[in-house]
């Protein structure tokens, strides 16, 4: 038998203690857990900053979860870059464009 690995559409706000530490939970009972993360609208980098935002994504990513970041801004991406978070995590830009794709892109500008 295979077993193939469940991709989860959580609501992450980093923002909301109580709501982030039921997603850590959830992720730690999980085996292999995928987390598709839309950055589109995160309250957390208006109120707490991307510094927060990474933290807790790292949480995410040290309890075993593959994160993939989607919706991402150009700033929030540069951001990322610049921190070598998208070595962490799959980081897709508004656009669609793959971060390595963007990466490749940036060191041969």
């Amino acid at each position: 038998m295979t077993w193939i690995p469940r991709a989860v559409k959580l609501r992450v706000d980093p923002s909301d203690p109580a709501q982030f530490s039921n997603t850590l939970v959830r992720v730690a009972t999980m085996r292999e857990p995928r987390l598709f993360v839309n950055c589109e609208h995160l309250d957390c980098l208006r109120t707490h900053g991307v510094g927060h935002l990474a933290s807790q994504l790292l949480l995410l990513h040290h309890g075993g979860a593959r994160v993939r970041l989607y919706n991402v801004s150009p700033t929030l991406f540069r951001t990322l870059h610049l921190l070598r978070l998208d070595t962490v995590f799959e980081v897709l830009q508004a656009s669609g464009k793959h971060s390595d794709e963007a990466s490749h892109r940036t060191a041969t500008a």
